[in-house]
């Protein structure tokens, strides 16, 4: 077994940093087991783990293909990939223990023991080993009891994928097979000591010799004249070092060098020898720990204080440490040691060769052909953390566009996370490949960098801003969002209930304030059972009650068991398009299933028709295909996907789509896996009433009110960047306060608090470099500073009451010339705040064919005097 001692690798250090690797490209294999590497990186960033991952790590011998490193459980994971093209393709009994060229095979435990053995003393840490394959596991295994049990086992979640059949195996050895496996691994050492019995019996250097010579440097000495013998230090030392190092060497990572203390004495020099036999081993080595963990010297210690310069030092800083030499090697060397003994008269016999056997290139060689020892409980050991991962999926892929997708729910909006087509996702991949490839291939030799979470992030803010790119409505995400005030109605009447806190005991109609972080905390399986009792209680009287955020939202979900559908009502200007955006992100968060959000005036005209298939077509603009087919397997069941649609501004439909999109929601109503939530302006809910009564279904009615005096001071407050009721920005208070209290009308519609925050954020900077102190100097400051603010709503007025009316409520019908002006005030209105602001990423609303003839009369038309 050609293979060299590396440097021990130790995550805590700084040298963590870099690992050898030799990349290799090209084969189907490869393919597979860069997929792996790349579906890891993206489920442990997802997961927040505090990770590490190489890729091909030259010193984890058969387990190279990736390695992971935990840091917060101190773990690493080793995976080696097997992908077969055949489909047939099984592993059997004589795969995973072959009877001939046990090196060879792709699954044969035996070589993987040998890599085990030599892993668990490089890195420090834990250990698991996986072997990661698309192969199926031979049915025959199952009688093969007489050789191993094979077992179900746990593993790590994103270690997994739920693919049919994939499934984690551990075996269970038979003693038979443990000592098969011990045999095989301590055969080179049974040679070796062969081959050095027939050179002290016969005087043979065999090729045996020669294959270890730099290895037997320790244990052999050759004299000028060709005489070899036994080295001094290959005596009956190296069994008691050897025992000691098998019960420490588990925890020998963590024995860090101490002080020395004064009551041990620790001779560098010879030592005297002690009968091993008088040795506890198990007692002397906790006593080492105690050392070394906790300083204590112990009495048995002390007895034996003679031999512990066998496996300590003095390093140059005066400290007490184990030596270099106090490592795996030592285990084989005493066995060695101990049948050499048992089978030569004497070990000071010196022996005469024809030949010199050591030479000059022997000691410029720093490494050595690796010889093991292993025992029974190393066998017991590797199966214990080895797991068989079969029948994994036949090819990665569509688990990174997973992991991808699971990405993008987390802030992406659902109203443009359902227009990404397989295009754009299969691009993803190959930018992620290329990132992967290019990280790989950096011209730094065998050196190559481990991957961690800020790599992950540093591709998907790439990706962020090439999606964005595209999708130039993703510019306003960071926008300000104030939580606000939902009123519910009672069920089946018209009147409202408005949730109150402080009055839960008696049940009373109250209002409550939505916190929307937790508005989809629980799920659609929540029962009353998984509720407090006060919940049950609510539940159950359907009343009022004083409950937390979280109580809401159990709530919030029990409607939607209840209710086929949820109608958010608000007059124009309120904020319910930004609510239902908030609220379908948060959602799709949280939920596995399909979230959907559609701007119902952006829907553009569907083919004539009234089967299914014409009216899913009027999502073409705004939905890939694959999207429509999942809606399309929803409503003829053929799915079992939750899907949740959101459809904001049911009042601006035009009237020649109303029809089509009347039958395209009475369409999806009739699927009971998918649930609605409809946007009405107050004006229009009539009308939706009428359609949902009409086809009996079964509704649940909201409505957002406008912003409270402490919305509108909160918004200020994170968009000027200050903070509330902080005693440094007591002039913040000041200011808000006299906004709040001189236009509490005005700015309770948020467009206009988003205005005059805009407006006042640098005045307000001037207002906080004053220095009066003066109450009444600062409110006759405060009313010359807020006189514009009228002037700008006068303006607002004057150029909607000249505006033409004649497509007010969008043409649906003849209504109220007084109603006309009110109506057309509240839509206008937004549309100058929009202009006046600037805010790009609501100027569709004003290129919209509906407002484009009202826009070029605001244009146009210079304000009149009043």
């Amino acid at each position: 077994m050609a293979s060299s001692t590396r440097d021990f690798i130790d995550p805590e250090t700084e040298s963590f940093v870099t690992y050898e690797s030799s990349i290799k490209s090209g084969t189907h294999g490869e393919v597979y087991q860069k997929q792996l590497a790349l579906v890891l990186l993206l489920r442990l960033t997802r997961e927040r783990k505090n990770f590490h991952l190489a890729y091909e790590l030259t010193s984890a011998e058969k387990f190279d293909d990736v390695v992971l490193y935990d840091e917060t459980a101190k773990q690493w994971i080793f995976l080696q990939s097997k992908h077969a093209d055949g489909k047939d393709s099984k592993i059997d009994l004589n795969g995973l223990l072959p009877k001939t060229h046990r090196e060879k095979g792709d699954f044969s435990l035996y070589k993987y023991f040998t890599s085990y053995m030599i892993i668990r003393n490089r890195f420090k840490g834990k250990i698991n080993i996986v072997l990661f394959t698309n192969k199926k596991l031979d049915e025959k295994l199952k009688t093969a009891e007489d050789c191993l049990a094979v077992q179900d086992r746990k593993l790590d979640e994103y270690l997994r994928f739920t693919s049919e059949g994939a499934t984690q195996k551990s075996l269970t050895p038979t003693e038979s097979t443990i000592q098969s496996i011990v045999e095989y691994t301590n055969k080179d050492l049974y040679s070796l000591k062969d081959a050095i019995k027939q050179l002290f019996t016969r005087g043979i250097i065999t090729d045996q010799l020669l294959k270890y010579k730099a290895y037997l440097k320790d244990i052999l000495k050759e004299s000028g004249n060709c005489q070899i013998r036994f080295t001094d230090t290959f005596n009956e030392s190296l069994i008691f070092i050897s025992e000691l190092y098998k019960r420490l060497q588990p925890e020998l990572q963590n024995l860090k060098p101490i002080g020395k203390s004064p009551e041990l004495d620790v001779n560098e020099k010879e030592c005297g020898f002690t009968n091993l036999q008088s040795v506890e081993f198990k007692h002397l080595a906790d006593a080492i720990k105690n050392l070394f963990h906790r300083g204590i010297v112990s009495d048995y210690l002390k007895k034996y204080e003679n031999l512990l310069a066998l496996i300590l030092t003095t390093t140059a800083h005066g400290q007490l440490a184990f030596k270099e030499t106090f490592n795996s090697d030592v285990v084989p060397k005493a066995e060695l040691y101990r049948m050499l003994k048992a089978e030569l008269n004497d070990m000071k016999t010196v022996i005469s060769t024809k030949q010199k056997f050591f030479d000059g290139k022997d000691s410029r060689c720093k490494h050595h052909s690796l010889l093991f020892y292993a025992e029974a409980s190393d066998v017991r050991q590797f199966f214990e953390l080895l797991t068989l991962s079969v029948d994994q999926p036949e090819e990665l892929q569509p688990f990174i566009v997973e992991e991808l997708n699971s990405w993008m729910r987390t802030w992406l909006r659902p109203d443009v996370l359902g227009k990404l087509t397989e295009y754009h996702y299969k691009n993803a991949v190959k930018d992620l490949d290329d990132h992967f490839e290019a990280t790989l291939k950096r011209d730094q030799g065998n050196s190559k960098p481990y991957l961690n979470q800020q790599y992950v992030s540093q591709f998907c803010n790439k990706l962020r801003l090439e999606i964005a790119k595209l999708y130039p409505e993703l510019n306003n995400m960071n926008q300000l969002y104030i939580n606000r005030v939902l009123i519910f109605e009672k069920e089946d009447s018209d009147e409202t209930q408005h949730l109150k806190a402080s009055q839960f005991h008696g049940y009373t109609a109250s209002v409550l304030s939505l916190n929307l972080e937790d508005f989809f905390s629980l799920d659609d399986n929540t029962t009353e059972n998984e509720l407090g009792m006060d919940d049950r209680v609510f539940l159950s009287n359907k009343t009022c009650e004083e409950m937390t955020d979280s109580e809401f939202a159990a709530n919030l979900m029990f409607k939607f068991s209840q209710y086929q559908c949820l109608v958010l009502t608000a007059d124009p200007g309120i904020g319910k398009t930004e609510l239902l955006q908030y609220l379908a992100l948060e959602y799709q968060k949280l939920k596995s299933g399909a979230v959907y959000l559609f701007y119902l005036n952006r829907l553009q005209d569907s083919e004539e028709g009234f089967d299914n298939e014409a009216s899913l077509n009027i999502f073409k603009c705004v939905l890939s295909d694959k999207n429509i087919i999942l809606i399309q397997k929803a409503l003829e069941n053929r799915s079992d996907d939750h899907i949740t649609i959101l459809f904001d501004g049911y009042d601006e439909i035009h009237k020649k789509n109303i029809d089509k999109i009347n039958r395209l929601m009475e369409l999806l109503f009739t699927s009971k896996q998918i649930q609605v939530v409809i946007s009405v302006r107050n004006h229009e809910k009539k009308t939706l009433q009428r359609f949902l009564k009409k086809h009996k279904i079964s509704v649940g009615y909201f409505s957002l009110e406008p912003f409270s005096s402490e919305n509108i001071i909160e918004y200020l407050a994170q968009s000027w960047k200050d903070k509330v009721g902080s005693d440094i920005d007591f002039k913040f208070n000041s200011y808000s306060k006299f906004l709040v209290d001189k236009f509490n009308s005005l700015c309770r519609v948020p467009l206009m608090v988003k205005m005059m925050s805009k407006l006042y954020k640098q005045r307000f900077e001037q207002f906080k470099e004053t220095s009066m102190v003066d109450e009444e100097d600062e409110i006759s400051y405060l009313e010359k500073e807020f006189l514009e603010v009228e002037h700008i709503y006068e303006i607002f007025i004057e150029k909607c009451l000249q505006l033409k009316i004649e497509d007010a409520c969008h043409g649906i019908g003849k209504v109220d010339p007084n109603k006309q002006i009110f109506d057309g005030f509240y839509l206008d209105h937004q549309l100058l705040a929009i202009e006046f602001l600037d805010v790009g990423e609501l100027k569709f609303i004003i290129k919209n064919p509906k407002y484009m003839k009202k826009w070029d009369d605001i244009k146009k038309k210079p304000p009149e005097p009043v």
